[in-house]
């Protein structure tokens, strides 16, 4: 069992004296140490969500089943095996570093990752998907479920005790794909047992929100979470989570959304440009463009 080692953390306007106590019996060893049950992670999984988002792929149905599979044991395997320092307790008055959420949020990805492509309703265009179950029915249906979950309880803790204004840039894209997979839960299980559901979605919209003061993925994000939401007739405001969102997070999407409509052939000749250029072909990002490509719904039109 690996024992805390002692350290101490610079002091940092951005954090409260709890925040600072609370993170300060962890030196950079420990650090190291979460970085390396990472990396262990990803070294199972990545390979195959590589090829599983590649837009051609040789493996036939049963190969891909059987390598995603392999690939979610051997993750599951690694997760279970941490050791007891780098648990997370589901109580948010038992608080563990901020770097341990991030083990934890990216390992709940690479779960939704692999099991993501497998649904008819994500993946249109792709032969051999099926129906996403939300009783959690077969594999790949418990395991988005249940990650999906994790996740937004993982922010949820970590907004609590840390603000999501300091959480990296490696959280939006796991927020995004909860998201998703939230949306996906909510169609499919109608207007029954969907308000465990719509609670996680709200605190991953909120989270990502609060992301967007640093991070303009967050924007994309919200974007797309918002057009899916729309598309699929879902009422992602219903429950108050407009007085979730604070009045500067909701500025700044709307900058945003300002910022990224195209240039007209006026506004161009005035600035003395020949094409206009949105902010989305500016920070294009291969995470998206691998998830949805031409054989999936583009959340981006």
């Amino acid at each position: 069992m690996t024992t805390k080692p002692h350290g101490q953390t610079p002091w940092s306007p951005l954090l409260t004296d709890f925040q600072v106590q609370i993170s300060s019996p962890h030196a950079s060893p420990h650090i190291t140490e979460n970085a390396g049950y990472l990396c262990e992670i990803l070294t199972v999984t990545a390979e195959v969500i590589d090829q599983l988002y590649a837009q051609r792929y040789a493996w036939t149905g049963k190969e891909r089943e059987e390598r995603v599979m392999k690939a979610h044991l051997d993750a599951v395997a690694l997760h279970d095996r941490l050791p007891k320092s780098f648990k997370i307790s589901p109580s948010s008055l038992q608080v563990s570093p901020p770097y341990v959420y991030q083990l934890h949020l990216q390992y709940h990805h690479t779960i939704l990752l692999l099991h993501r492509p497998f649904f008819q309703l994500l993946n249109p265009g792709k032969k051999g998907g099926i129906p996403y179950d939300p009783l959690g029915g077969d594999i790949h249906s418990k395991s988005v479920k249940d990650s999906a979950v994790r996740t937004a309880r993982i922010l949820q803790i970590f907004r609590k005790n840390y603000t999501n204004r300091c959480i990296p840039i490696s959280a939006v894209h796991p927020t995004f794909t909860a998201s998703i997979i939230l949306l996906l839960h909510m169609k499919a299980a109608g207007d029954l047992g969907r308000s465990e559901a719509l609670r996680c979605l709200n605190i991953c919209i909120t989270s990502l929100y609060e992301m967007n003061l640093m991070w303009n993925w967050a924007n994309r994000s919200i974007r797309a979470i918002r057009s899916l939401a729309a598309e699929w007739q879902i009422d992602i405001w219903a429950h108050g989570l407009a007085q979730e969102i604070t009045e500067e997070c909701r500025l700044q999407f709307e900058r945003y959304e300002m910022d990224d409509l195209p240039i007209l052939p006026q506004q161009q000749d005035d600035l003395g440009l020949t094409q206009g250029i949105s902010l989305d072909d500016i920070f294009e990002s291969w995470a998206y463009e691998q998830a949805f490509g031409d054989n999936s719904f583009d959340f981006f039109q």
